[in-house]
C-alpha cells in the first residue's frame, strides 16, 4: 500500500510539473532585441517595441524562448518586463505606455505614468510645453520670477518634485529631470553629453536610467559616485572611461548603474556581486549596442562576463 501510495505521489508530481511548465506572456518596458539563439553574439532577427507582449515557451540559461509570430526567437531575462497572467494588466504595471500607447520620448513617458495613476490611460497624451513658458497654475507674474525647473517643463506633482526642482535650478541643471551632477564643469559637461546621447539613441534607457539616479558626483582621482533616490551610493571607481571622456561607454555605464537600483527596487537579491554584477553587464551591453558602437568597450565587457568569477575582474571588492 505505502508503495502504491508513493507511485501515485511521484505520478501526480510529474504531472504538475508539467503542467506548471506552460507557456507565459510578458510585456517588455524598452525596445528589446530578439536574437537567433542564446547569445549576445547570436544576430538580432527582430525587435520587440515597447509595451510589446510576448509568449515565453521555455528558456535556456539566463535567456528566454519566445514564440514569434511562429518563429522561435531568444530574449535575455535580465531585460525589464513585467509578466502577463490571464491577459491582464499585472499588477505592478505603472504606466499607461504599457497598457494602450506606444511612447517614443521622455515627454510621452512622464504623460503615461501621471495618466495612469489618475485613471486615464484613453486620454490623449497632452501637446509639449514650450521650455521657456510658465504654465498658467503657477504663481510666476513673469520670467522673472521663474526660480525653479518645474516652471520649465518639469512634470512636478509631488512636494519633493518642487523641492528637487527648485535646487536643480540654482545650479543651472534643469536638462536632465531628478539628476543632480556635483563636480568641476568638465566633469559636468562630459556627464551631461552622455546623459543627451542616451536620450538622443534610447529614450526609453534613459528614462529608466534618470528614474534610478539621483546623483552622479565626481571624486577625486577620476571616480564617479551615483546616488540612487533613497540616498545609498551604488558605486564610487575608476574605470578608465572618464579620463578618456568615453562618452559611449560612459552613457552604459550609468544604465548599468540604474540597473542595481531597479534590481533592488524589485526585489531581485543579490542586487551586487557575481549574480547582480552579471545582470547589469549584460544590460549594459544591450545599451552600448544602442547608444556605441564601441567595439573595444564592448569586448572589455564580453571578457568580464567571461570571466566574472575570477577575482582580477571583481571590481568590488
Amino acid at each position: 500500500m505505502k508503495k502504491s501510495s508513493k507511485a501515485i505521489f511521484f505520478i501526480l508530481f510529474l504531472f504538475s510539473s508539467a503542467a506548471s511548465a506552460q507557456t507565459y506572456s510578458v510585456r517588455v518596458a524598452h525596445n528589446t532585441n530578439l536574437r537567433a539563439s542564446y547569445s549576445l553574439d547570436a544576430r538580432i532577427v527582430d525587435v520587440a517595441t515597447a509595451g510589446a507582449t510576448l509568449s515565453v515557451t521555455g528558456s535556456h540559461g539566463r535567456w528566454l524562448r519566445i514564440d514569434r509570430n511562429g518563429r522561435e526567437v531568444w530574449m535575455a531575462d535580465w531585460v525589464t518586463m513585467t509578466r502577463v497572467e490571464g491577459g491582464q494588466i499585472p499588477s505592478d504595471v505603472d504606466n499607461c505606455c504599457f497598457v494602450d500607447r506606444q511612447c517614443a520620448t521622455d515627454h510621452e513617458w512622464t504623460a503615461g505614468y501621471w495618466a495612469y495613476q489618475n485613471n486615464q490611460c484613453g486620454a490623449p497624451v497632452p501637446p509639449v510645453s514650450p521650455v521657456t513658458s510658465v504654465p498658467a497654475s503657477t504663481s510666476a507674474s513673469d520670467a522673472s520670477d521663474v526660480d525653479n525647473c518645474c516652471f520649465l517643463g518639469w512634470n512636478c506633482q509631488t512636494d519633493h518634485q518642487w523641492l528637487q526642482g527648485f535646487w536643480n535650478y540654482q545650479v543651472g541643471q534643469c536638462e536632465h529631470q531628478g539628476v543632480i551632477m556635483e563636480g568641476s564643469e568638465g566633469f559636468k559637461t562630459t556627464m551631461d553629453d552622455a546623459l543627451k546621447l542616451l536620450r538622443a539613441r534610447s529614450p526609453h534607457w534613459y528614462a529608466y536610467t534618470l528614474d534610478g539616479l539621483s546623483k552622479i558626483r565626481e571624486v577625486a582621482g577620476d571616480k564617479i559616485w551615483v546616488s540612487s533616490r533613497s540616498g545609498d551610493n551604488r558605486w564610487g571607481t575608476n574605470t578608465g572611461v572618464l579620463i578618456r571622456r568615453d562618452i559611449s561607454a560612459l552613457a552604459a555605464l550609468l544604465a548599468h548603474e540604474a540597473c542595481h537600483v531597479h534590481r533592488r527596487r524589485s526585489g531581485q537579491f543579490p542586487t551586487g556581486g557575481v549574480v547582480g554584477e552579471t545582470a547589469c553587464v549584460q544590460l549594459e551591453i544591450q545599451v552600448l549596442d544602442v547608444v556605441g558602437p564601441n567595439p573595444s568597450r564592448r569586448d572589455w565587457l564580453l571578457y568580464v562576463l567571461q570571466n566574472i568569477h575570477d577575482p582580477a575582474v571583481q571590481w568590488w571588492h
